[in-house]
């Protein structure tokens, strides 16, 4: 990696603070940034960087949101593939990845119907039938028949 204020390729990586604003909220963390060892200006790396947001992702949503672990495990209480179960709560299914992979943290109205269905694990069903017109009939039937709850 070449320094871009200096051109010299002696760097290092060393661990700071930083603060993230995440939906309105600060979230502190330590990373790991890269810096010219001769004139001591910070430098880009990609890699760090990517790690940092992951960091910063799973942070707030430890303090303030859901954990991936949480989102994963509602899921599977429900018996439900990722692609069936994104429908029923009205989400892309890339967007339940990255939920479950803690890339990204819901925004209000995911965390809102994420948080109902952790409270109140049968208002799956109202979700269900709500989204209707989101699957086909034969995924209905594939949602109905895996639920451990029935109407």
């Amino acid at each position: 990696m070449k320094c871009d204020n200096c051109g010299s390729e002696n760097t290092f990586v060393r661990d700071c603070q930083y603060i993230f604003s995440i939906q309105g909220k600060e979230v502190s963390i330590i990373c790991k940034k890269r810096f010219c060892n001769d004139c001591k200006s910070e430098i880009y790396d990609e890699d760090l960087e990517k790690e940092t947001l992951k960091k910063a992702v799973r942070k707030y949503n430890e303090l303030y949101g859901l954990s991936s672990a949480k989102i994963l495990s509602l899921r599977t209480s429900y018996n439900l593939s990722q692609e069936l179960f994104s429908k029923v709560i009205g989400c892309a299914k890339k967007t339940l990845v990255s939920y479950e992979k803690g890339t990204s943290t819901p925004n209000d109205n995911y965390s809102i119907i994420l948080n109902t269905l952790i409270r109140k694990p049968k208002l799956i069903l109202d979700f269900i039938e709500a989204n209707r017109d989101m699957y086909t009939k034969r995924e209905y039937n594939k949602i109905m028949r895996r639920l451990p709850y029935k109407k």
